[in-house]
């Protein structure tokens, strides 16, 4: 028997260049799906200096019935052969270019001239689980919580994103910011289809922004200068906004004589407002925006909170596993043994990335191979306090 600290085998990061995709494609955010919460000002002070918190992610393509019209377990749905990206490789790679852009904080553009911290913001997102889905019905946008109803995985406590066809609309999406956290962001696939034949990772940049910008919402946060459904706000409407005094509103820009209410790929202009939570593709995000997210990471459902999303909140205390599927990358408990007693062996499938996480201890017994092809990460850390 075997308990580790921590181990990492054949872990891969890529990295994107900034430069190589930011400037491509469209973002709009088409609203918010079920029940809009009261927006209320945190009283959460946010710490810059408290520990990465890790959300959980599962990734849902949506394919026609036929099996086309998106990634799949073996190919990008582009080319049967000779494929660079499948749905599991492509999924990674959305999560980890997410990952590097939350992991700067850029300033404030506005108000000008103004001294609003830009801390470092401690949360990550790590992938749980990749899905494929073959029904016409839902391939296309808008589907909203009929696709959680059909498909969704580990509901309270997995943020579950569905990615179907544009339909002909821009690239953008919608989200929940109360019950089962769910995402749907249409166009993806769209994106990386138009742009197979020059440039495979066009888009890939703004997708990863508009993953940050809609799970923003399911973490608590509303539009900053724009209504939750994405049209500026109108002229005198104070109900209108994030309810931060640290994010301006568009009538107070409006005041000193310019609009902050910017498009995509406008946060260099210094009088549009480069918040996550705009539209202009940046990643700012306030103190008062972080103290609301990780407020919401102290309190559970029954508060609207997102705490059992964290891989650090642990609702099973020992986890038996003889075998692993091909869908679900991250296995959470505060014990895990892989493979458990009786078990033939404890093998980490080819091909697959996979996660232990565990607050006491992680026992890999014998049996246990990872497989040429496969990797595999475990890691200690301590509950959510």
């Amino acid at each position: 028997m075997q308990k580790m600290n921590k181990l990492i085998v054949l872990l891969v990061f890529l990295f994107i260049p900034q430069a190589l995709v930011k400037s491509q494609g469209t973002f709009e955010c088409s609203g918010i799906i079920g029940t809009h919460p009261s927006l209320l000002k945190s009283g959460y002070v946010y710490d810059p200096n408290i520990s990465i918190r890790y959300v959980k992610i599962n990734i849902h393509y949506m394919l026609k019935t036929d099996g086309t019209g998106n990634f799949t377990e073996t190919t990008d749905g582009v080319v049967s052969a000779n494929s660079p990206y499948n749905g599991y490789t492509y999924a990674a790679l959305l999560v980890n270019t997410a990952n590097q852009r939350l992991a700067s904080n850029p300033k404030m553009n506005l108000p000008p001239n103004n001294a609003t911290p830009n801390y470092p913001k401690q949360y990550r997102f790590i992938l749980a689980g990749v899905y494929f889905h073959r029904n016409s019905n839902y391939y296309y946008y808008p589907n909203g919580g009929y696709l959680l109803d059909l498909y969704g995985v580990n509901l309270g406590s997995e943020i579950n994103i569905f990615f179907d066809n544009a339909n002909g609309q821009n690239g953008g999406g919608q989200a929940s910011m109360s019950g089962s956290r769910m995402v749907e962001i249409r166009g993806a696939w769209d994106t990386y289809n138009q742009w197979y034949a020059t440039n495979k990772l066009i888009g890939t940049w703004a997708l990863a922004g508009t993953i940050t910008h809609e799970i923003g919402h399911n973490l608590g946060l509303d539009h900053t200068v724009r209504y939750s459904n994405g049209p500026c706000c109108a002229t005198g409407d104070a109900s209108c906004g994030d309810n931060c005094d640290d994010t301006p509103s568009r009538d107070q820009m409006l005041a000193l004589g310019f609009d902050a209410c910017c498009g995509f790929n406008q946060e260099g202009i210094a009088t549009c407002d480069n918040n996550l939570m705009n539209y202009t593709g940046d990643q700012a995000l306030t103190p008062c925006q972080l103290g609301i997210v990780f407020g919401n990471f102290t309190k559970d459902e029954s508060s609207n909170g997102t705490k059992l999303y964290l891989t650090c909140s642990f609702t099973t205390n020992v986890l038996d596993l003889c075998s692993l599927g091909s869908n679900q990358l991250l296995y959470n408990a505060k014990t895990i043994n892989f493979p458990a007693s009786g078990c033939m062996n404890g093998l980490i499938p080819v091909g697959q990335s996979i996660v232990f996480t565990a607050s006491d201890g992680i026992n890999l017994n014998n049996g246990f191979e990872v497989q040429l092809g496969s990797s595999f990460e475990t890691s200690i850390i301590s509950s959510c306090q």
